[in-house]
């Protein structure tokens, strides 16, 4: 485990989701990264897949994509992003998740608001506006 007490494991899949998204990025084929990588196809595949390589691969790899020096290794030491020279991210921060119990606490908030002061609304109109309210709260976060 490293400092941030991610297991070695997440580290890895963190850094098949970097380099994916950086092929991709750069409108690459696992095949025509690899090539610009000077790895195998195998070898390349293996970083795509969350399994450890050697570090002259992962400089290799850096190279290939464009990627900071060092960047690899970085992430498998837990660092949680990778800043290219351009200052794009990868992967872009998240936002933070709803608190647990929210949603189910708006959604309970929504129905009794609604049964002390609409209480003309149908069931059905009232879960209408419950289903618009938690999209629309998914979708912010």
């Amino acid at each position: 485990m490293d400092n941030e007490g991610k297991s070695v494991s997440d580290q890895l899949n963190l850094l098949a989701d970097v380099i994916k998204m950086r092929r991709m990025g750069l409108q690459l084929t696992k095949d025509e990264a690899a090539k610009a990588c000077g790895l195998a196809n195998m070898t390349y595949r293996k970083v795509e897949d969350g399994q450890p390589l050697r570090d002259v691969n992962y400089t290799k790899i850096e190279k290939g994509l464009q990627l900071p020096a060092g960047s690899c290794l970085n992430i498998l030491n837990g660092a949680k992003s990778i800043t290219l020279d351009s200052g794009v991210v990868i992967p872009p921060p998240s936002r933070d998740a709803l608190p647990d119990g929210l949603l189910d606490d708006v959604k309970a908030g929504i129905r009794v608001a609604a049964a002390q002061h609409g209480p003309d609304l149908t069931l059905r109109q009232v879960e209408k506006i419950v289903d618009l309210v938690a999209g629309r709260l998914q979708k912010k976060y």
